[in-house]
C-alpha cells in the first residue's frame, strides 16, 4: 500500500490490532534517502495470561493464540515447562509449509508475479503425506540440475551462476532476476545472533534471527555472503537452502542445548524461545521471544535493511522483498511517503 502524507503519523493505517499484534512500516523518501518508521504493536499478552495456571496450560493456550507457528510454539512451551521435547516432526512439517508458501506465493507477489499454483498443490500433497511429495516440491523449487539440497549447498559461485542462468523453475528465475536487478547494497545488513544472556535484558538488544541462521555455515551461502554481504539475494537463497534441508529431514544445524526453564524451537522464521518460571507446578512467570521481537528492535535488522533501500521508484518492490526476507509473523501494512 502506498500513500502520501505525514510519515510521523500512524503507519499502521489505524487498523485494529489482532491477537498476534500488527506491524506498520512507514518509509519517507526525501533528499535521496529513506527514513524509516516502524510501529510494532504487540498483540494480546499471552504470557501474562499463563501466570498462576498449571504448567500444562502453556502447551494449550500459547499455540491457540499464537497460531501462525502453532506447532513450534507448542514445542517450545512443552520444553520450557519441563514436559518433554515437543513435536519435532510437526514442527518440521509446519516449517516446510511456511517456507514453501513464502517462496511460491509471497515472493512472486512482491515483484508483481503470479503465485506458483501448481507447486502450491504439491505443498498440499506433502501435508497429506503423499509419497514422493518432498522430492516433487524440491524439483518444483530448485529444478533437477541442482540435484539434492546437499549438492546445491556445496555449489561454487560459478555453479550457482550456471544454475541461475538455466532458470529451470519460476523460483530460480525469480532468484536470478533479483541477482540481476537488485544492487547487493539494497537491504544489506548484518547483526549478531542473540545469546541466552540477551534474554535478561528488559528491552531486547538489536539482534538478528532468521531462518538463514541455520544454513549460514553452508559453503554456498558463505561464498555468496563473502562476495556481496548479507544481501536480499543472499537471504532469499538462504531460505531456499533451509527449505531443502528440512525436506531432507531436519534443520541445517543441531538443536541447541538449553538450561531448565528455557524452551527452544526451530520455527520457520528462525529460533523461537520460551522461558518459564515454575512454582509448585504452576506458572509464576513466562516470556516468549520470537524472531520478530529481535528483528524489529529499535535500530534492528528490519530498520537497517529498509534504510539502505533506493530512494526512487524501485523502493516499493525492494521494501516488499526486504519485508519478505524478515517475514514478520504478524499482519503488516506498508506505506510510502514523499517529503
Amino acid at each position: 500500500m502506498t500513500a502520501a502524507g505525514d510519515p510521523s503519523g500512524d503507519p499502521s493505517g489505524g487498523l485494529p490490532d489482532g491477537l498476534a499484534g500488527r506491524l506498520g512500516v512507514g518509509l519517507a523518501v526525501g533528499n535521496g534517502a529513506v527514513r524509516v518508521r516502524i510501529d510494532h504493536r504487540p498483540g494480546r499478552p499471552v504470557a501474562a495470561l499463563l501466570v498462576g495456571k498449571p504448567r500444562e496450560q502453556a502447551t494449550v493456550l500459547v499455540p491457540a493464540v499464537l497460531n501462525l507457528c502453532a506447532v513450534a510454539h507448542r514445542q517450545a512451551a512443552t520444553a520450557a515447562v519441563g514436559l518433554g521435547s515437543g513435536d519435532a516432526a510437526g514442527t518440521r512439517q509446519e516449517t516446510v509449509r511456511d517456507h514453501a508458501i513464502a517462496i511460491l506465493r509471497d515472493w512472486p507477489a512482491c515483484l508483481g508475479a503470479p503465485a506458483e499454483a501448481g507447486a502450491l498443490r504439491v505443498v498440499g500433497a506433502l501435508a497429506s503425506g503423499q509419497a514422493g511429495a518432498a522430492d516433487a516440491l524440491r524439483r518444483q523449487i530448485a529444478g533437477s540440475s541442482a540435484g539434492t539440497g546437499a549438492e546445491l549447498r556445496h555449489f561454487t559461485i560459478a555453479e550457482l551462476e550456471r544454475w541461475l542462468a538455466a532458470g529451470e523453475t519460476a523460483t530460480v528465475r525469480l532468484l536470478a532476476g533479483v541477482r540481476r536487478g537488485f544492487d547487493p547494497a539494497w537491504g544489506r545488513a548484518a547483526l549478531p545472533a542473540p545469546t541466552l544472556r540477551d534474554l535478561e535484558e528488559a528491552a531486547l538488544p538489536a539482534r538478528e534471527v532468521t531462518c538463514a541462521d541455520r544454513v549460514r555455515g553452508m559453503p554456498l551461502l558463505q561464498a555468496v555472503e563473502a562476495a556481496e554481504g548479507r544481501s536480499l539475494f543472499a537471504r532469499l537463497l538462504g531460505r531456499i537452502l533451509d527449505l531443502l534441508g528440512w525436506l531432507e529431514g531436519g534443520p541445517g544445524r543441531p538443536a541447541e542445548p538449553a538450561p531448565p526453564g528455557i524452551g527452544l524451537a526451530e520455527a520457520s522464521r528462525g529460533l523461537l524461545i520460551h522461558r518459564a518460571v515454575l512454582d509448585g507446578g504452576r506458572i509464576a512467570g513466562y516470556r516468549i521471544v520470537t524472531p520478530t521481537d529481535w528483528n524489529l528492535a529499535e535500530g534492528g535488522l528490519l530498520q537497517r535493511m529498509l534504510a539502505s533501500l533506493p530512494a526512487d521508484e524501485r523502493l516499493e518492490p525492494a521494501a516488499r522483498l526486504a519485508l519478505a526476507c524478515v517475514d514478520p509473523c504478524l499482519p503488516t501494512d506498508l506505506h510510502l511517503y514523499r517529503d
